[in-house]
């Protein structure tokens, strides 16, 4: 083959025009019956044209395309059936019939046998040994016992499978549970009853799906644990029977429409409704002054350093190295629950009530009102142990009298002794 347009012999294999004579046709890229612009000749019909290779693939003549054909049936030349209702000349995309039911004669692409489809695949998984090792039967037994007498559950569950690898279809579950019973090694494979998601399955260790229960290793043989109690068996016969039909959980390898909630499709494909979708945003709260409606890069707030001196807000030192006088912002006092100062600048009680009104003779509480019969009777007549409103009106002059003297009177060592807590004691009429 040249690269050069010169005249050479046999020119059926020149990238230019090939020459006239018996070595010019064949396969000429220029012209010639073999070309890709000619037919049967070199001024032929152009595209299309040829012995076969171009023809049409609706009436298999040549000069035209299927698109142009003029024979093409209904629905744009498509010769083949429906996938959803089995007639010939649409698509499945633009098919508005019912779906019609037929025997499907494809491969499964779970197990890669023919006849069923993945979601009724119950045939036996390809397992994934990654990290398996793979040991005869009784060296897999003899590392599985190791493990469980050192209590390594990590091992023992790599030590399970490697067993499972090397026996296969004579591993047994309950066997291997009875085994470790019998010899009391404190390891313990328990059947759980749990529920699982729609496009989830139990597969046992084998490869097998659809399986009842979960798997799951314990040091114990019974729940330690209120939570894990739950699809806890009963008894040791009823984990034998569970570990039959046990494994573990993993995606069934269906897709699951998230709008009619099947298996076999997604969302996009469902033939149903769509349902409106709710998107729930999270609330975005600020990592600086925990306000929400902000991010910390748009907080208009006076950014603190959190490792700053809690005395002065200064960086560099801790609150006990500080040197500046100790500040008394936002603290609260353990005596008298305000801000602004500490508790050893109250010095005793008697200082924190004289932030507190005092009474005088005027707002001192007036005493019960006595009718004018009884006003002026002795305070030391007696009681009546019968009567409790004669107690009180008898001793109602005594009750203000003290009042005013505690209210009026100073102390020699205090001062003024009472506040307003202690007179309202006093007047206060005993009962």
């Amino acid at each position: 083959m040249s690269w050069d347009i010169g005249a050479t012999s046999g020119g059926g294999d020149s990238w230019g025009p090939a020459p006239t004579g018996d070595g010019g046709a064949g396969d000429s890229w220029g012209g010639g019956g073999g070309g890709w612009g000619g037919g049967d000749d070199a001024g032929g019909d152009g595209a299309g044209a040829g012995d076969g290779d171009g023809a049409c693939r609706v009436c298999q003549q040549t000069g035209h395309f299927a698109r142009d054909c003029p024979d093409k049936p209904e629905g744009g030349g498509l010769t083949g059936e429906c996938f959803n209702c089995g007639q010939v000349g649409h698509n499945k995309a633009d098919c508005t019939n019912e779906r019609v039911e037929r025997p499907f004669d494809g491969t499964c692409k779970l197990c890669d046998q023919q006849g069923h489809r993945a979601v009724d695949c119950k045939s036996r998984r390809p397992v994934d040994w990654t990290g398996i090792p793979e040991m005869s039967s009784t060296d897999a037994w003899s590392a599985l016992i190791d493990a469980a007498k050192d209590k390594d559950l990590d091992a023992f569950r790599v030590c399970l499978r490697a067993y499972a690898r090397a026996t296969m279809e004579e591993f047994s579950l309950p066997a291997v549970e009875e085994a470790l019973r019998e010899e009391n090694l404190g390891i313990y494979l328990i059947a759980m009853e749990q529920e699982t998601a729609p496009n989830m399955t139990i597969i046992d260790l084998i490869g097998y799906p659809h399986r009842k229960h979960v798997l799951s290793v314990q040091l114990s043989a019974k729940p330690r644990r209120a939570k894990m109690a739950q699809g806890w068996p009963e008894s040791p016969e009823q984990n034998i029977e569970r570990l039959a039909s046990a494994g573990y959980v993993k995606d069934c390898g269906v897709p699951l429409c998230g709008n009619c909630g099947e298996l076999g499709h997604v969302r996009k494909h469902c033939k149903q409704d769509q349902v409106e979708q709710t998107k729930v945003q999270p609330e975005v709260v600020c990592v600086y002054c925990q306000g929400a409606g902000h991010r910390a890069r748009d907080c208009p707030n006076d950014r603190i350093n959190p490792y700053a001196c809690k005395n002065c807000k200064q960086e560099g030192h801790n609150a006990k190295d500080c040197p500046e006088p100790r500040s008394a912002e936002g603290v609260e006092c353990r005596k008298c629950s305000e801000t602004g100062h500490f508790s050893k600048d109250v010095s005793s009680r008697y200082d924190r009530k004289l932030s507190q009104p005092l009474l005088t003779a005027d707002s001192a509480p007036t005493p019960p009102l006595v009718p004018a019969a009884t006003a002026d009777l002795p305070t030391t007549s007696p009681r009546s142990v019968t009567s409790p409103a004669t107690r009180t009106m008898s001793s109602a002059a005594t009750v203000r009298r003290r009042v005013i003297s505690r209210v009026i009177a100073p102390s020699p060592r205090t001062g003024l002794r009472s506040s307003a807590p202690t007179a309202a004691r006093w007047a206060t009429p005993s009962r």
